[in-house]
């Protein structure tokens, strides 16, 4: 068990006055906002429950002139009004003529999932992106059906490296597998998540329906996730806007240490690697001393020997340091990153000054910008 330090820990800001930016909101509208946002980037929208045309029995629905699958008097579907797709419970979906459908007025159903095709073509896309990333996608299909939290957590890992055709597959074997959980199951897991994967999980439950209204349906069906949901969306307010001055990226931590300690040196900037090492826990990548950890964890009733306390929080500056990447909302998984300057205002600790004067010496430095969690955990 690692843990990643979003607790306070004694030290507080010296000047914590943060501009808020365009995509922080208020409590109160947190997870409204949030959503409004959902419906604008969402393929789906235009999906609502219906049914067959009075005097219609049966119609087949069908993908290239196959028949997926039967239609029948009274029963309902989710019908996509932009591409005439039709879907049952059990996540199988075929075309239907509009002119066979009619709206009805009520609640959405339960999707099982249960005869959707997670497809096994080798050259699909999707298949193809998660070998790339060293995933075998059936197998992880298969441990996420039998409940296992580790490949549900790197499925969802998976998102930050689609594109392509795999952009267009990757919501809906998300939402897909996601149904196979139960309400209890899933608020679990949930709540095991780090706080920027919890948001960002929470946000791909809400992008990745085939829903207008992901919510009513969290909220008919998936009440205990709903709540984590909301509680983590009043948890945006938590988040600054930071930028970090980045020399260098590598998934190698000597090369990391070595680009660190002559740039120190040819730059005359301090070194600061606040005691971190290493950790054999990849997800995390850096952890301070096991003693450290367990003092830190036994504060809030737990027994962590690994822990790590990224940079951002309340130690922005001119200096050079070594974090790992996992911990950055929106920076590419699995790097350690040699990092030589973080504020929340550029102009307050000359990033754009100091950058210059890498620049000199390491040309390929940038700026990037990240939410940074600031708030205490409980």
């Amino acid at each position: 068990m690692s843990t990643v330090l979003y607790a306070c820990t004694g030290r507080q800001p010296s000047n914590i006055s943060q501009t808020p930016s365009a995509n922080t909101y208020t409590t109160a509208h947190a997870y409204t906002v949030l959503h409004n946002q959902t419906i604008q980037n969402n393929t789906s929208y235009g999906t609502f429950v219906a049914t067959l045309k009075t005097g219609i029995d049966n119609v087949p629905a069908t993908t290239n002139d196959s028949s997926i699958f039967i239609a029948t008097k009274g029963q309902l579907f989710l019908y996509e009004n932009y591409s005439h797709n039709a879907w049952i419970a059990d996540g199988r979906s075929g075309y239907i003529p509009p002119d066979k459908v009619v709206k009805v007025d009520t609640a959405y159903f339960k999707f099982n999932y249960s005869k959707f095709d997670f497809g096994d073509n080798p050259q699909d896309e999707m298949m193809l992106l998660a070998k790339e990333n060293s995933v075998d996608l059936l197998n992880l299909i298969k441990r996420i059906k039998k409940k296992d939290g580790n490949a549900l957590f790197r499925l969802y890992e998976l998102h930050r490296n689609i594109d392509g055709g795999a952009a267009e597959t990757y919501p809906y074997i998300f939402w897909a597998l996601v149904n196979h959980w139960t309400d209890k199951e899933l608020s679990a897991f949930i709540n095991t998540l780090k706080q920027t994967d919890k948001y960002e999980f929470c946000n791909l439950l809400l992008t990745s329906t085939i829903l207008d209204n992901p919510e009513k349906y969290y909220e008919m069906y998936y009440p205990l996730t709903k709540k984590v949901m909301l509680n983590v969306q009043q948890d945006v307010e938590c988040y600054a806007v930071k930028d970090f001055l980045i020399i260098y990226t590598t998934k190698d931590y000597a090369s990391a240490l070595s680009t660190a300690q002559k740039a120190s040196k040819s730059l005359n900037i301090k070194l600061d690697l606040r005691n971190l090492k290493p950790d054999k826990d990849t997800l995390q990548g850096l952890t301070l001393p096991a003693d450290t950890c367990l003092a830190i964890s036994r504060r809030y009733d737990s027994e962590d020997s690994s822990c790590y306390y990224a940079r951002g929080k309340f130690d922005d500056g001119i200096y050079i340091s070594i974090e790992y990447s996992n911990q950055y909302l929106g920076f590419s998984r699995g790097y350690y990153i040699v990092m030589a300057g973080s504020s929340g205002d550029k102009s307050t600790n000359n990033l754009d000054a100091t950058l210059k004067k890498i620049k000199a010496k390491y040309p390929d430095a940038y700026i990037k910008k990240s939410k940074v969690y600031m708030c205490c955990s409980s």
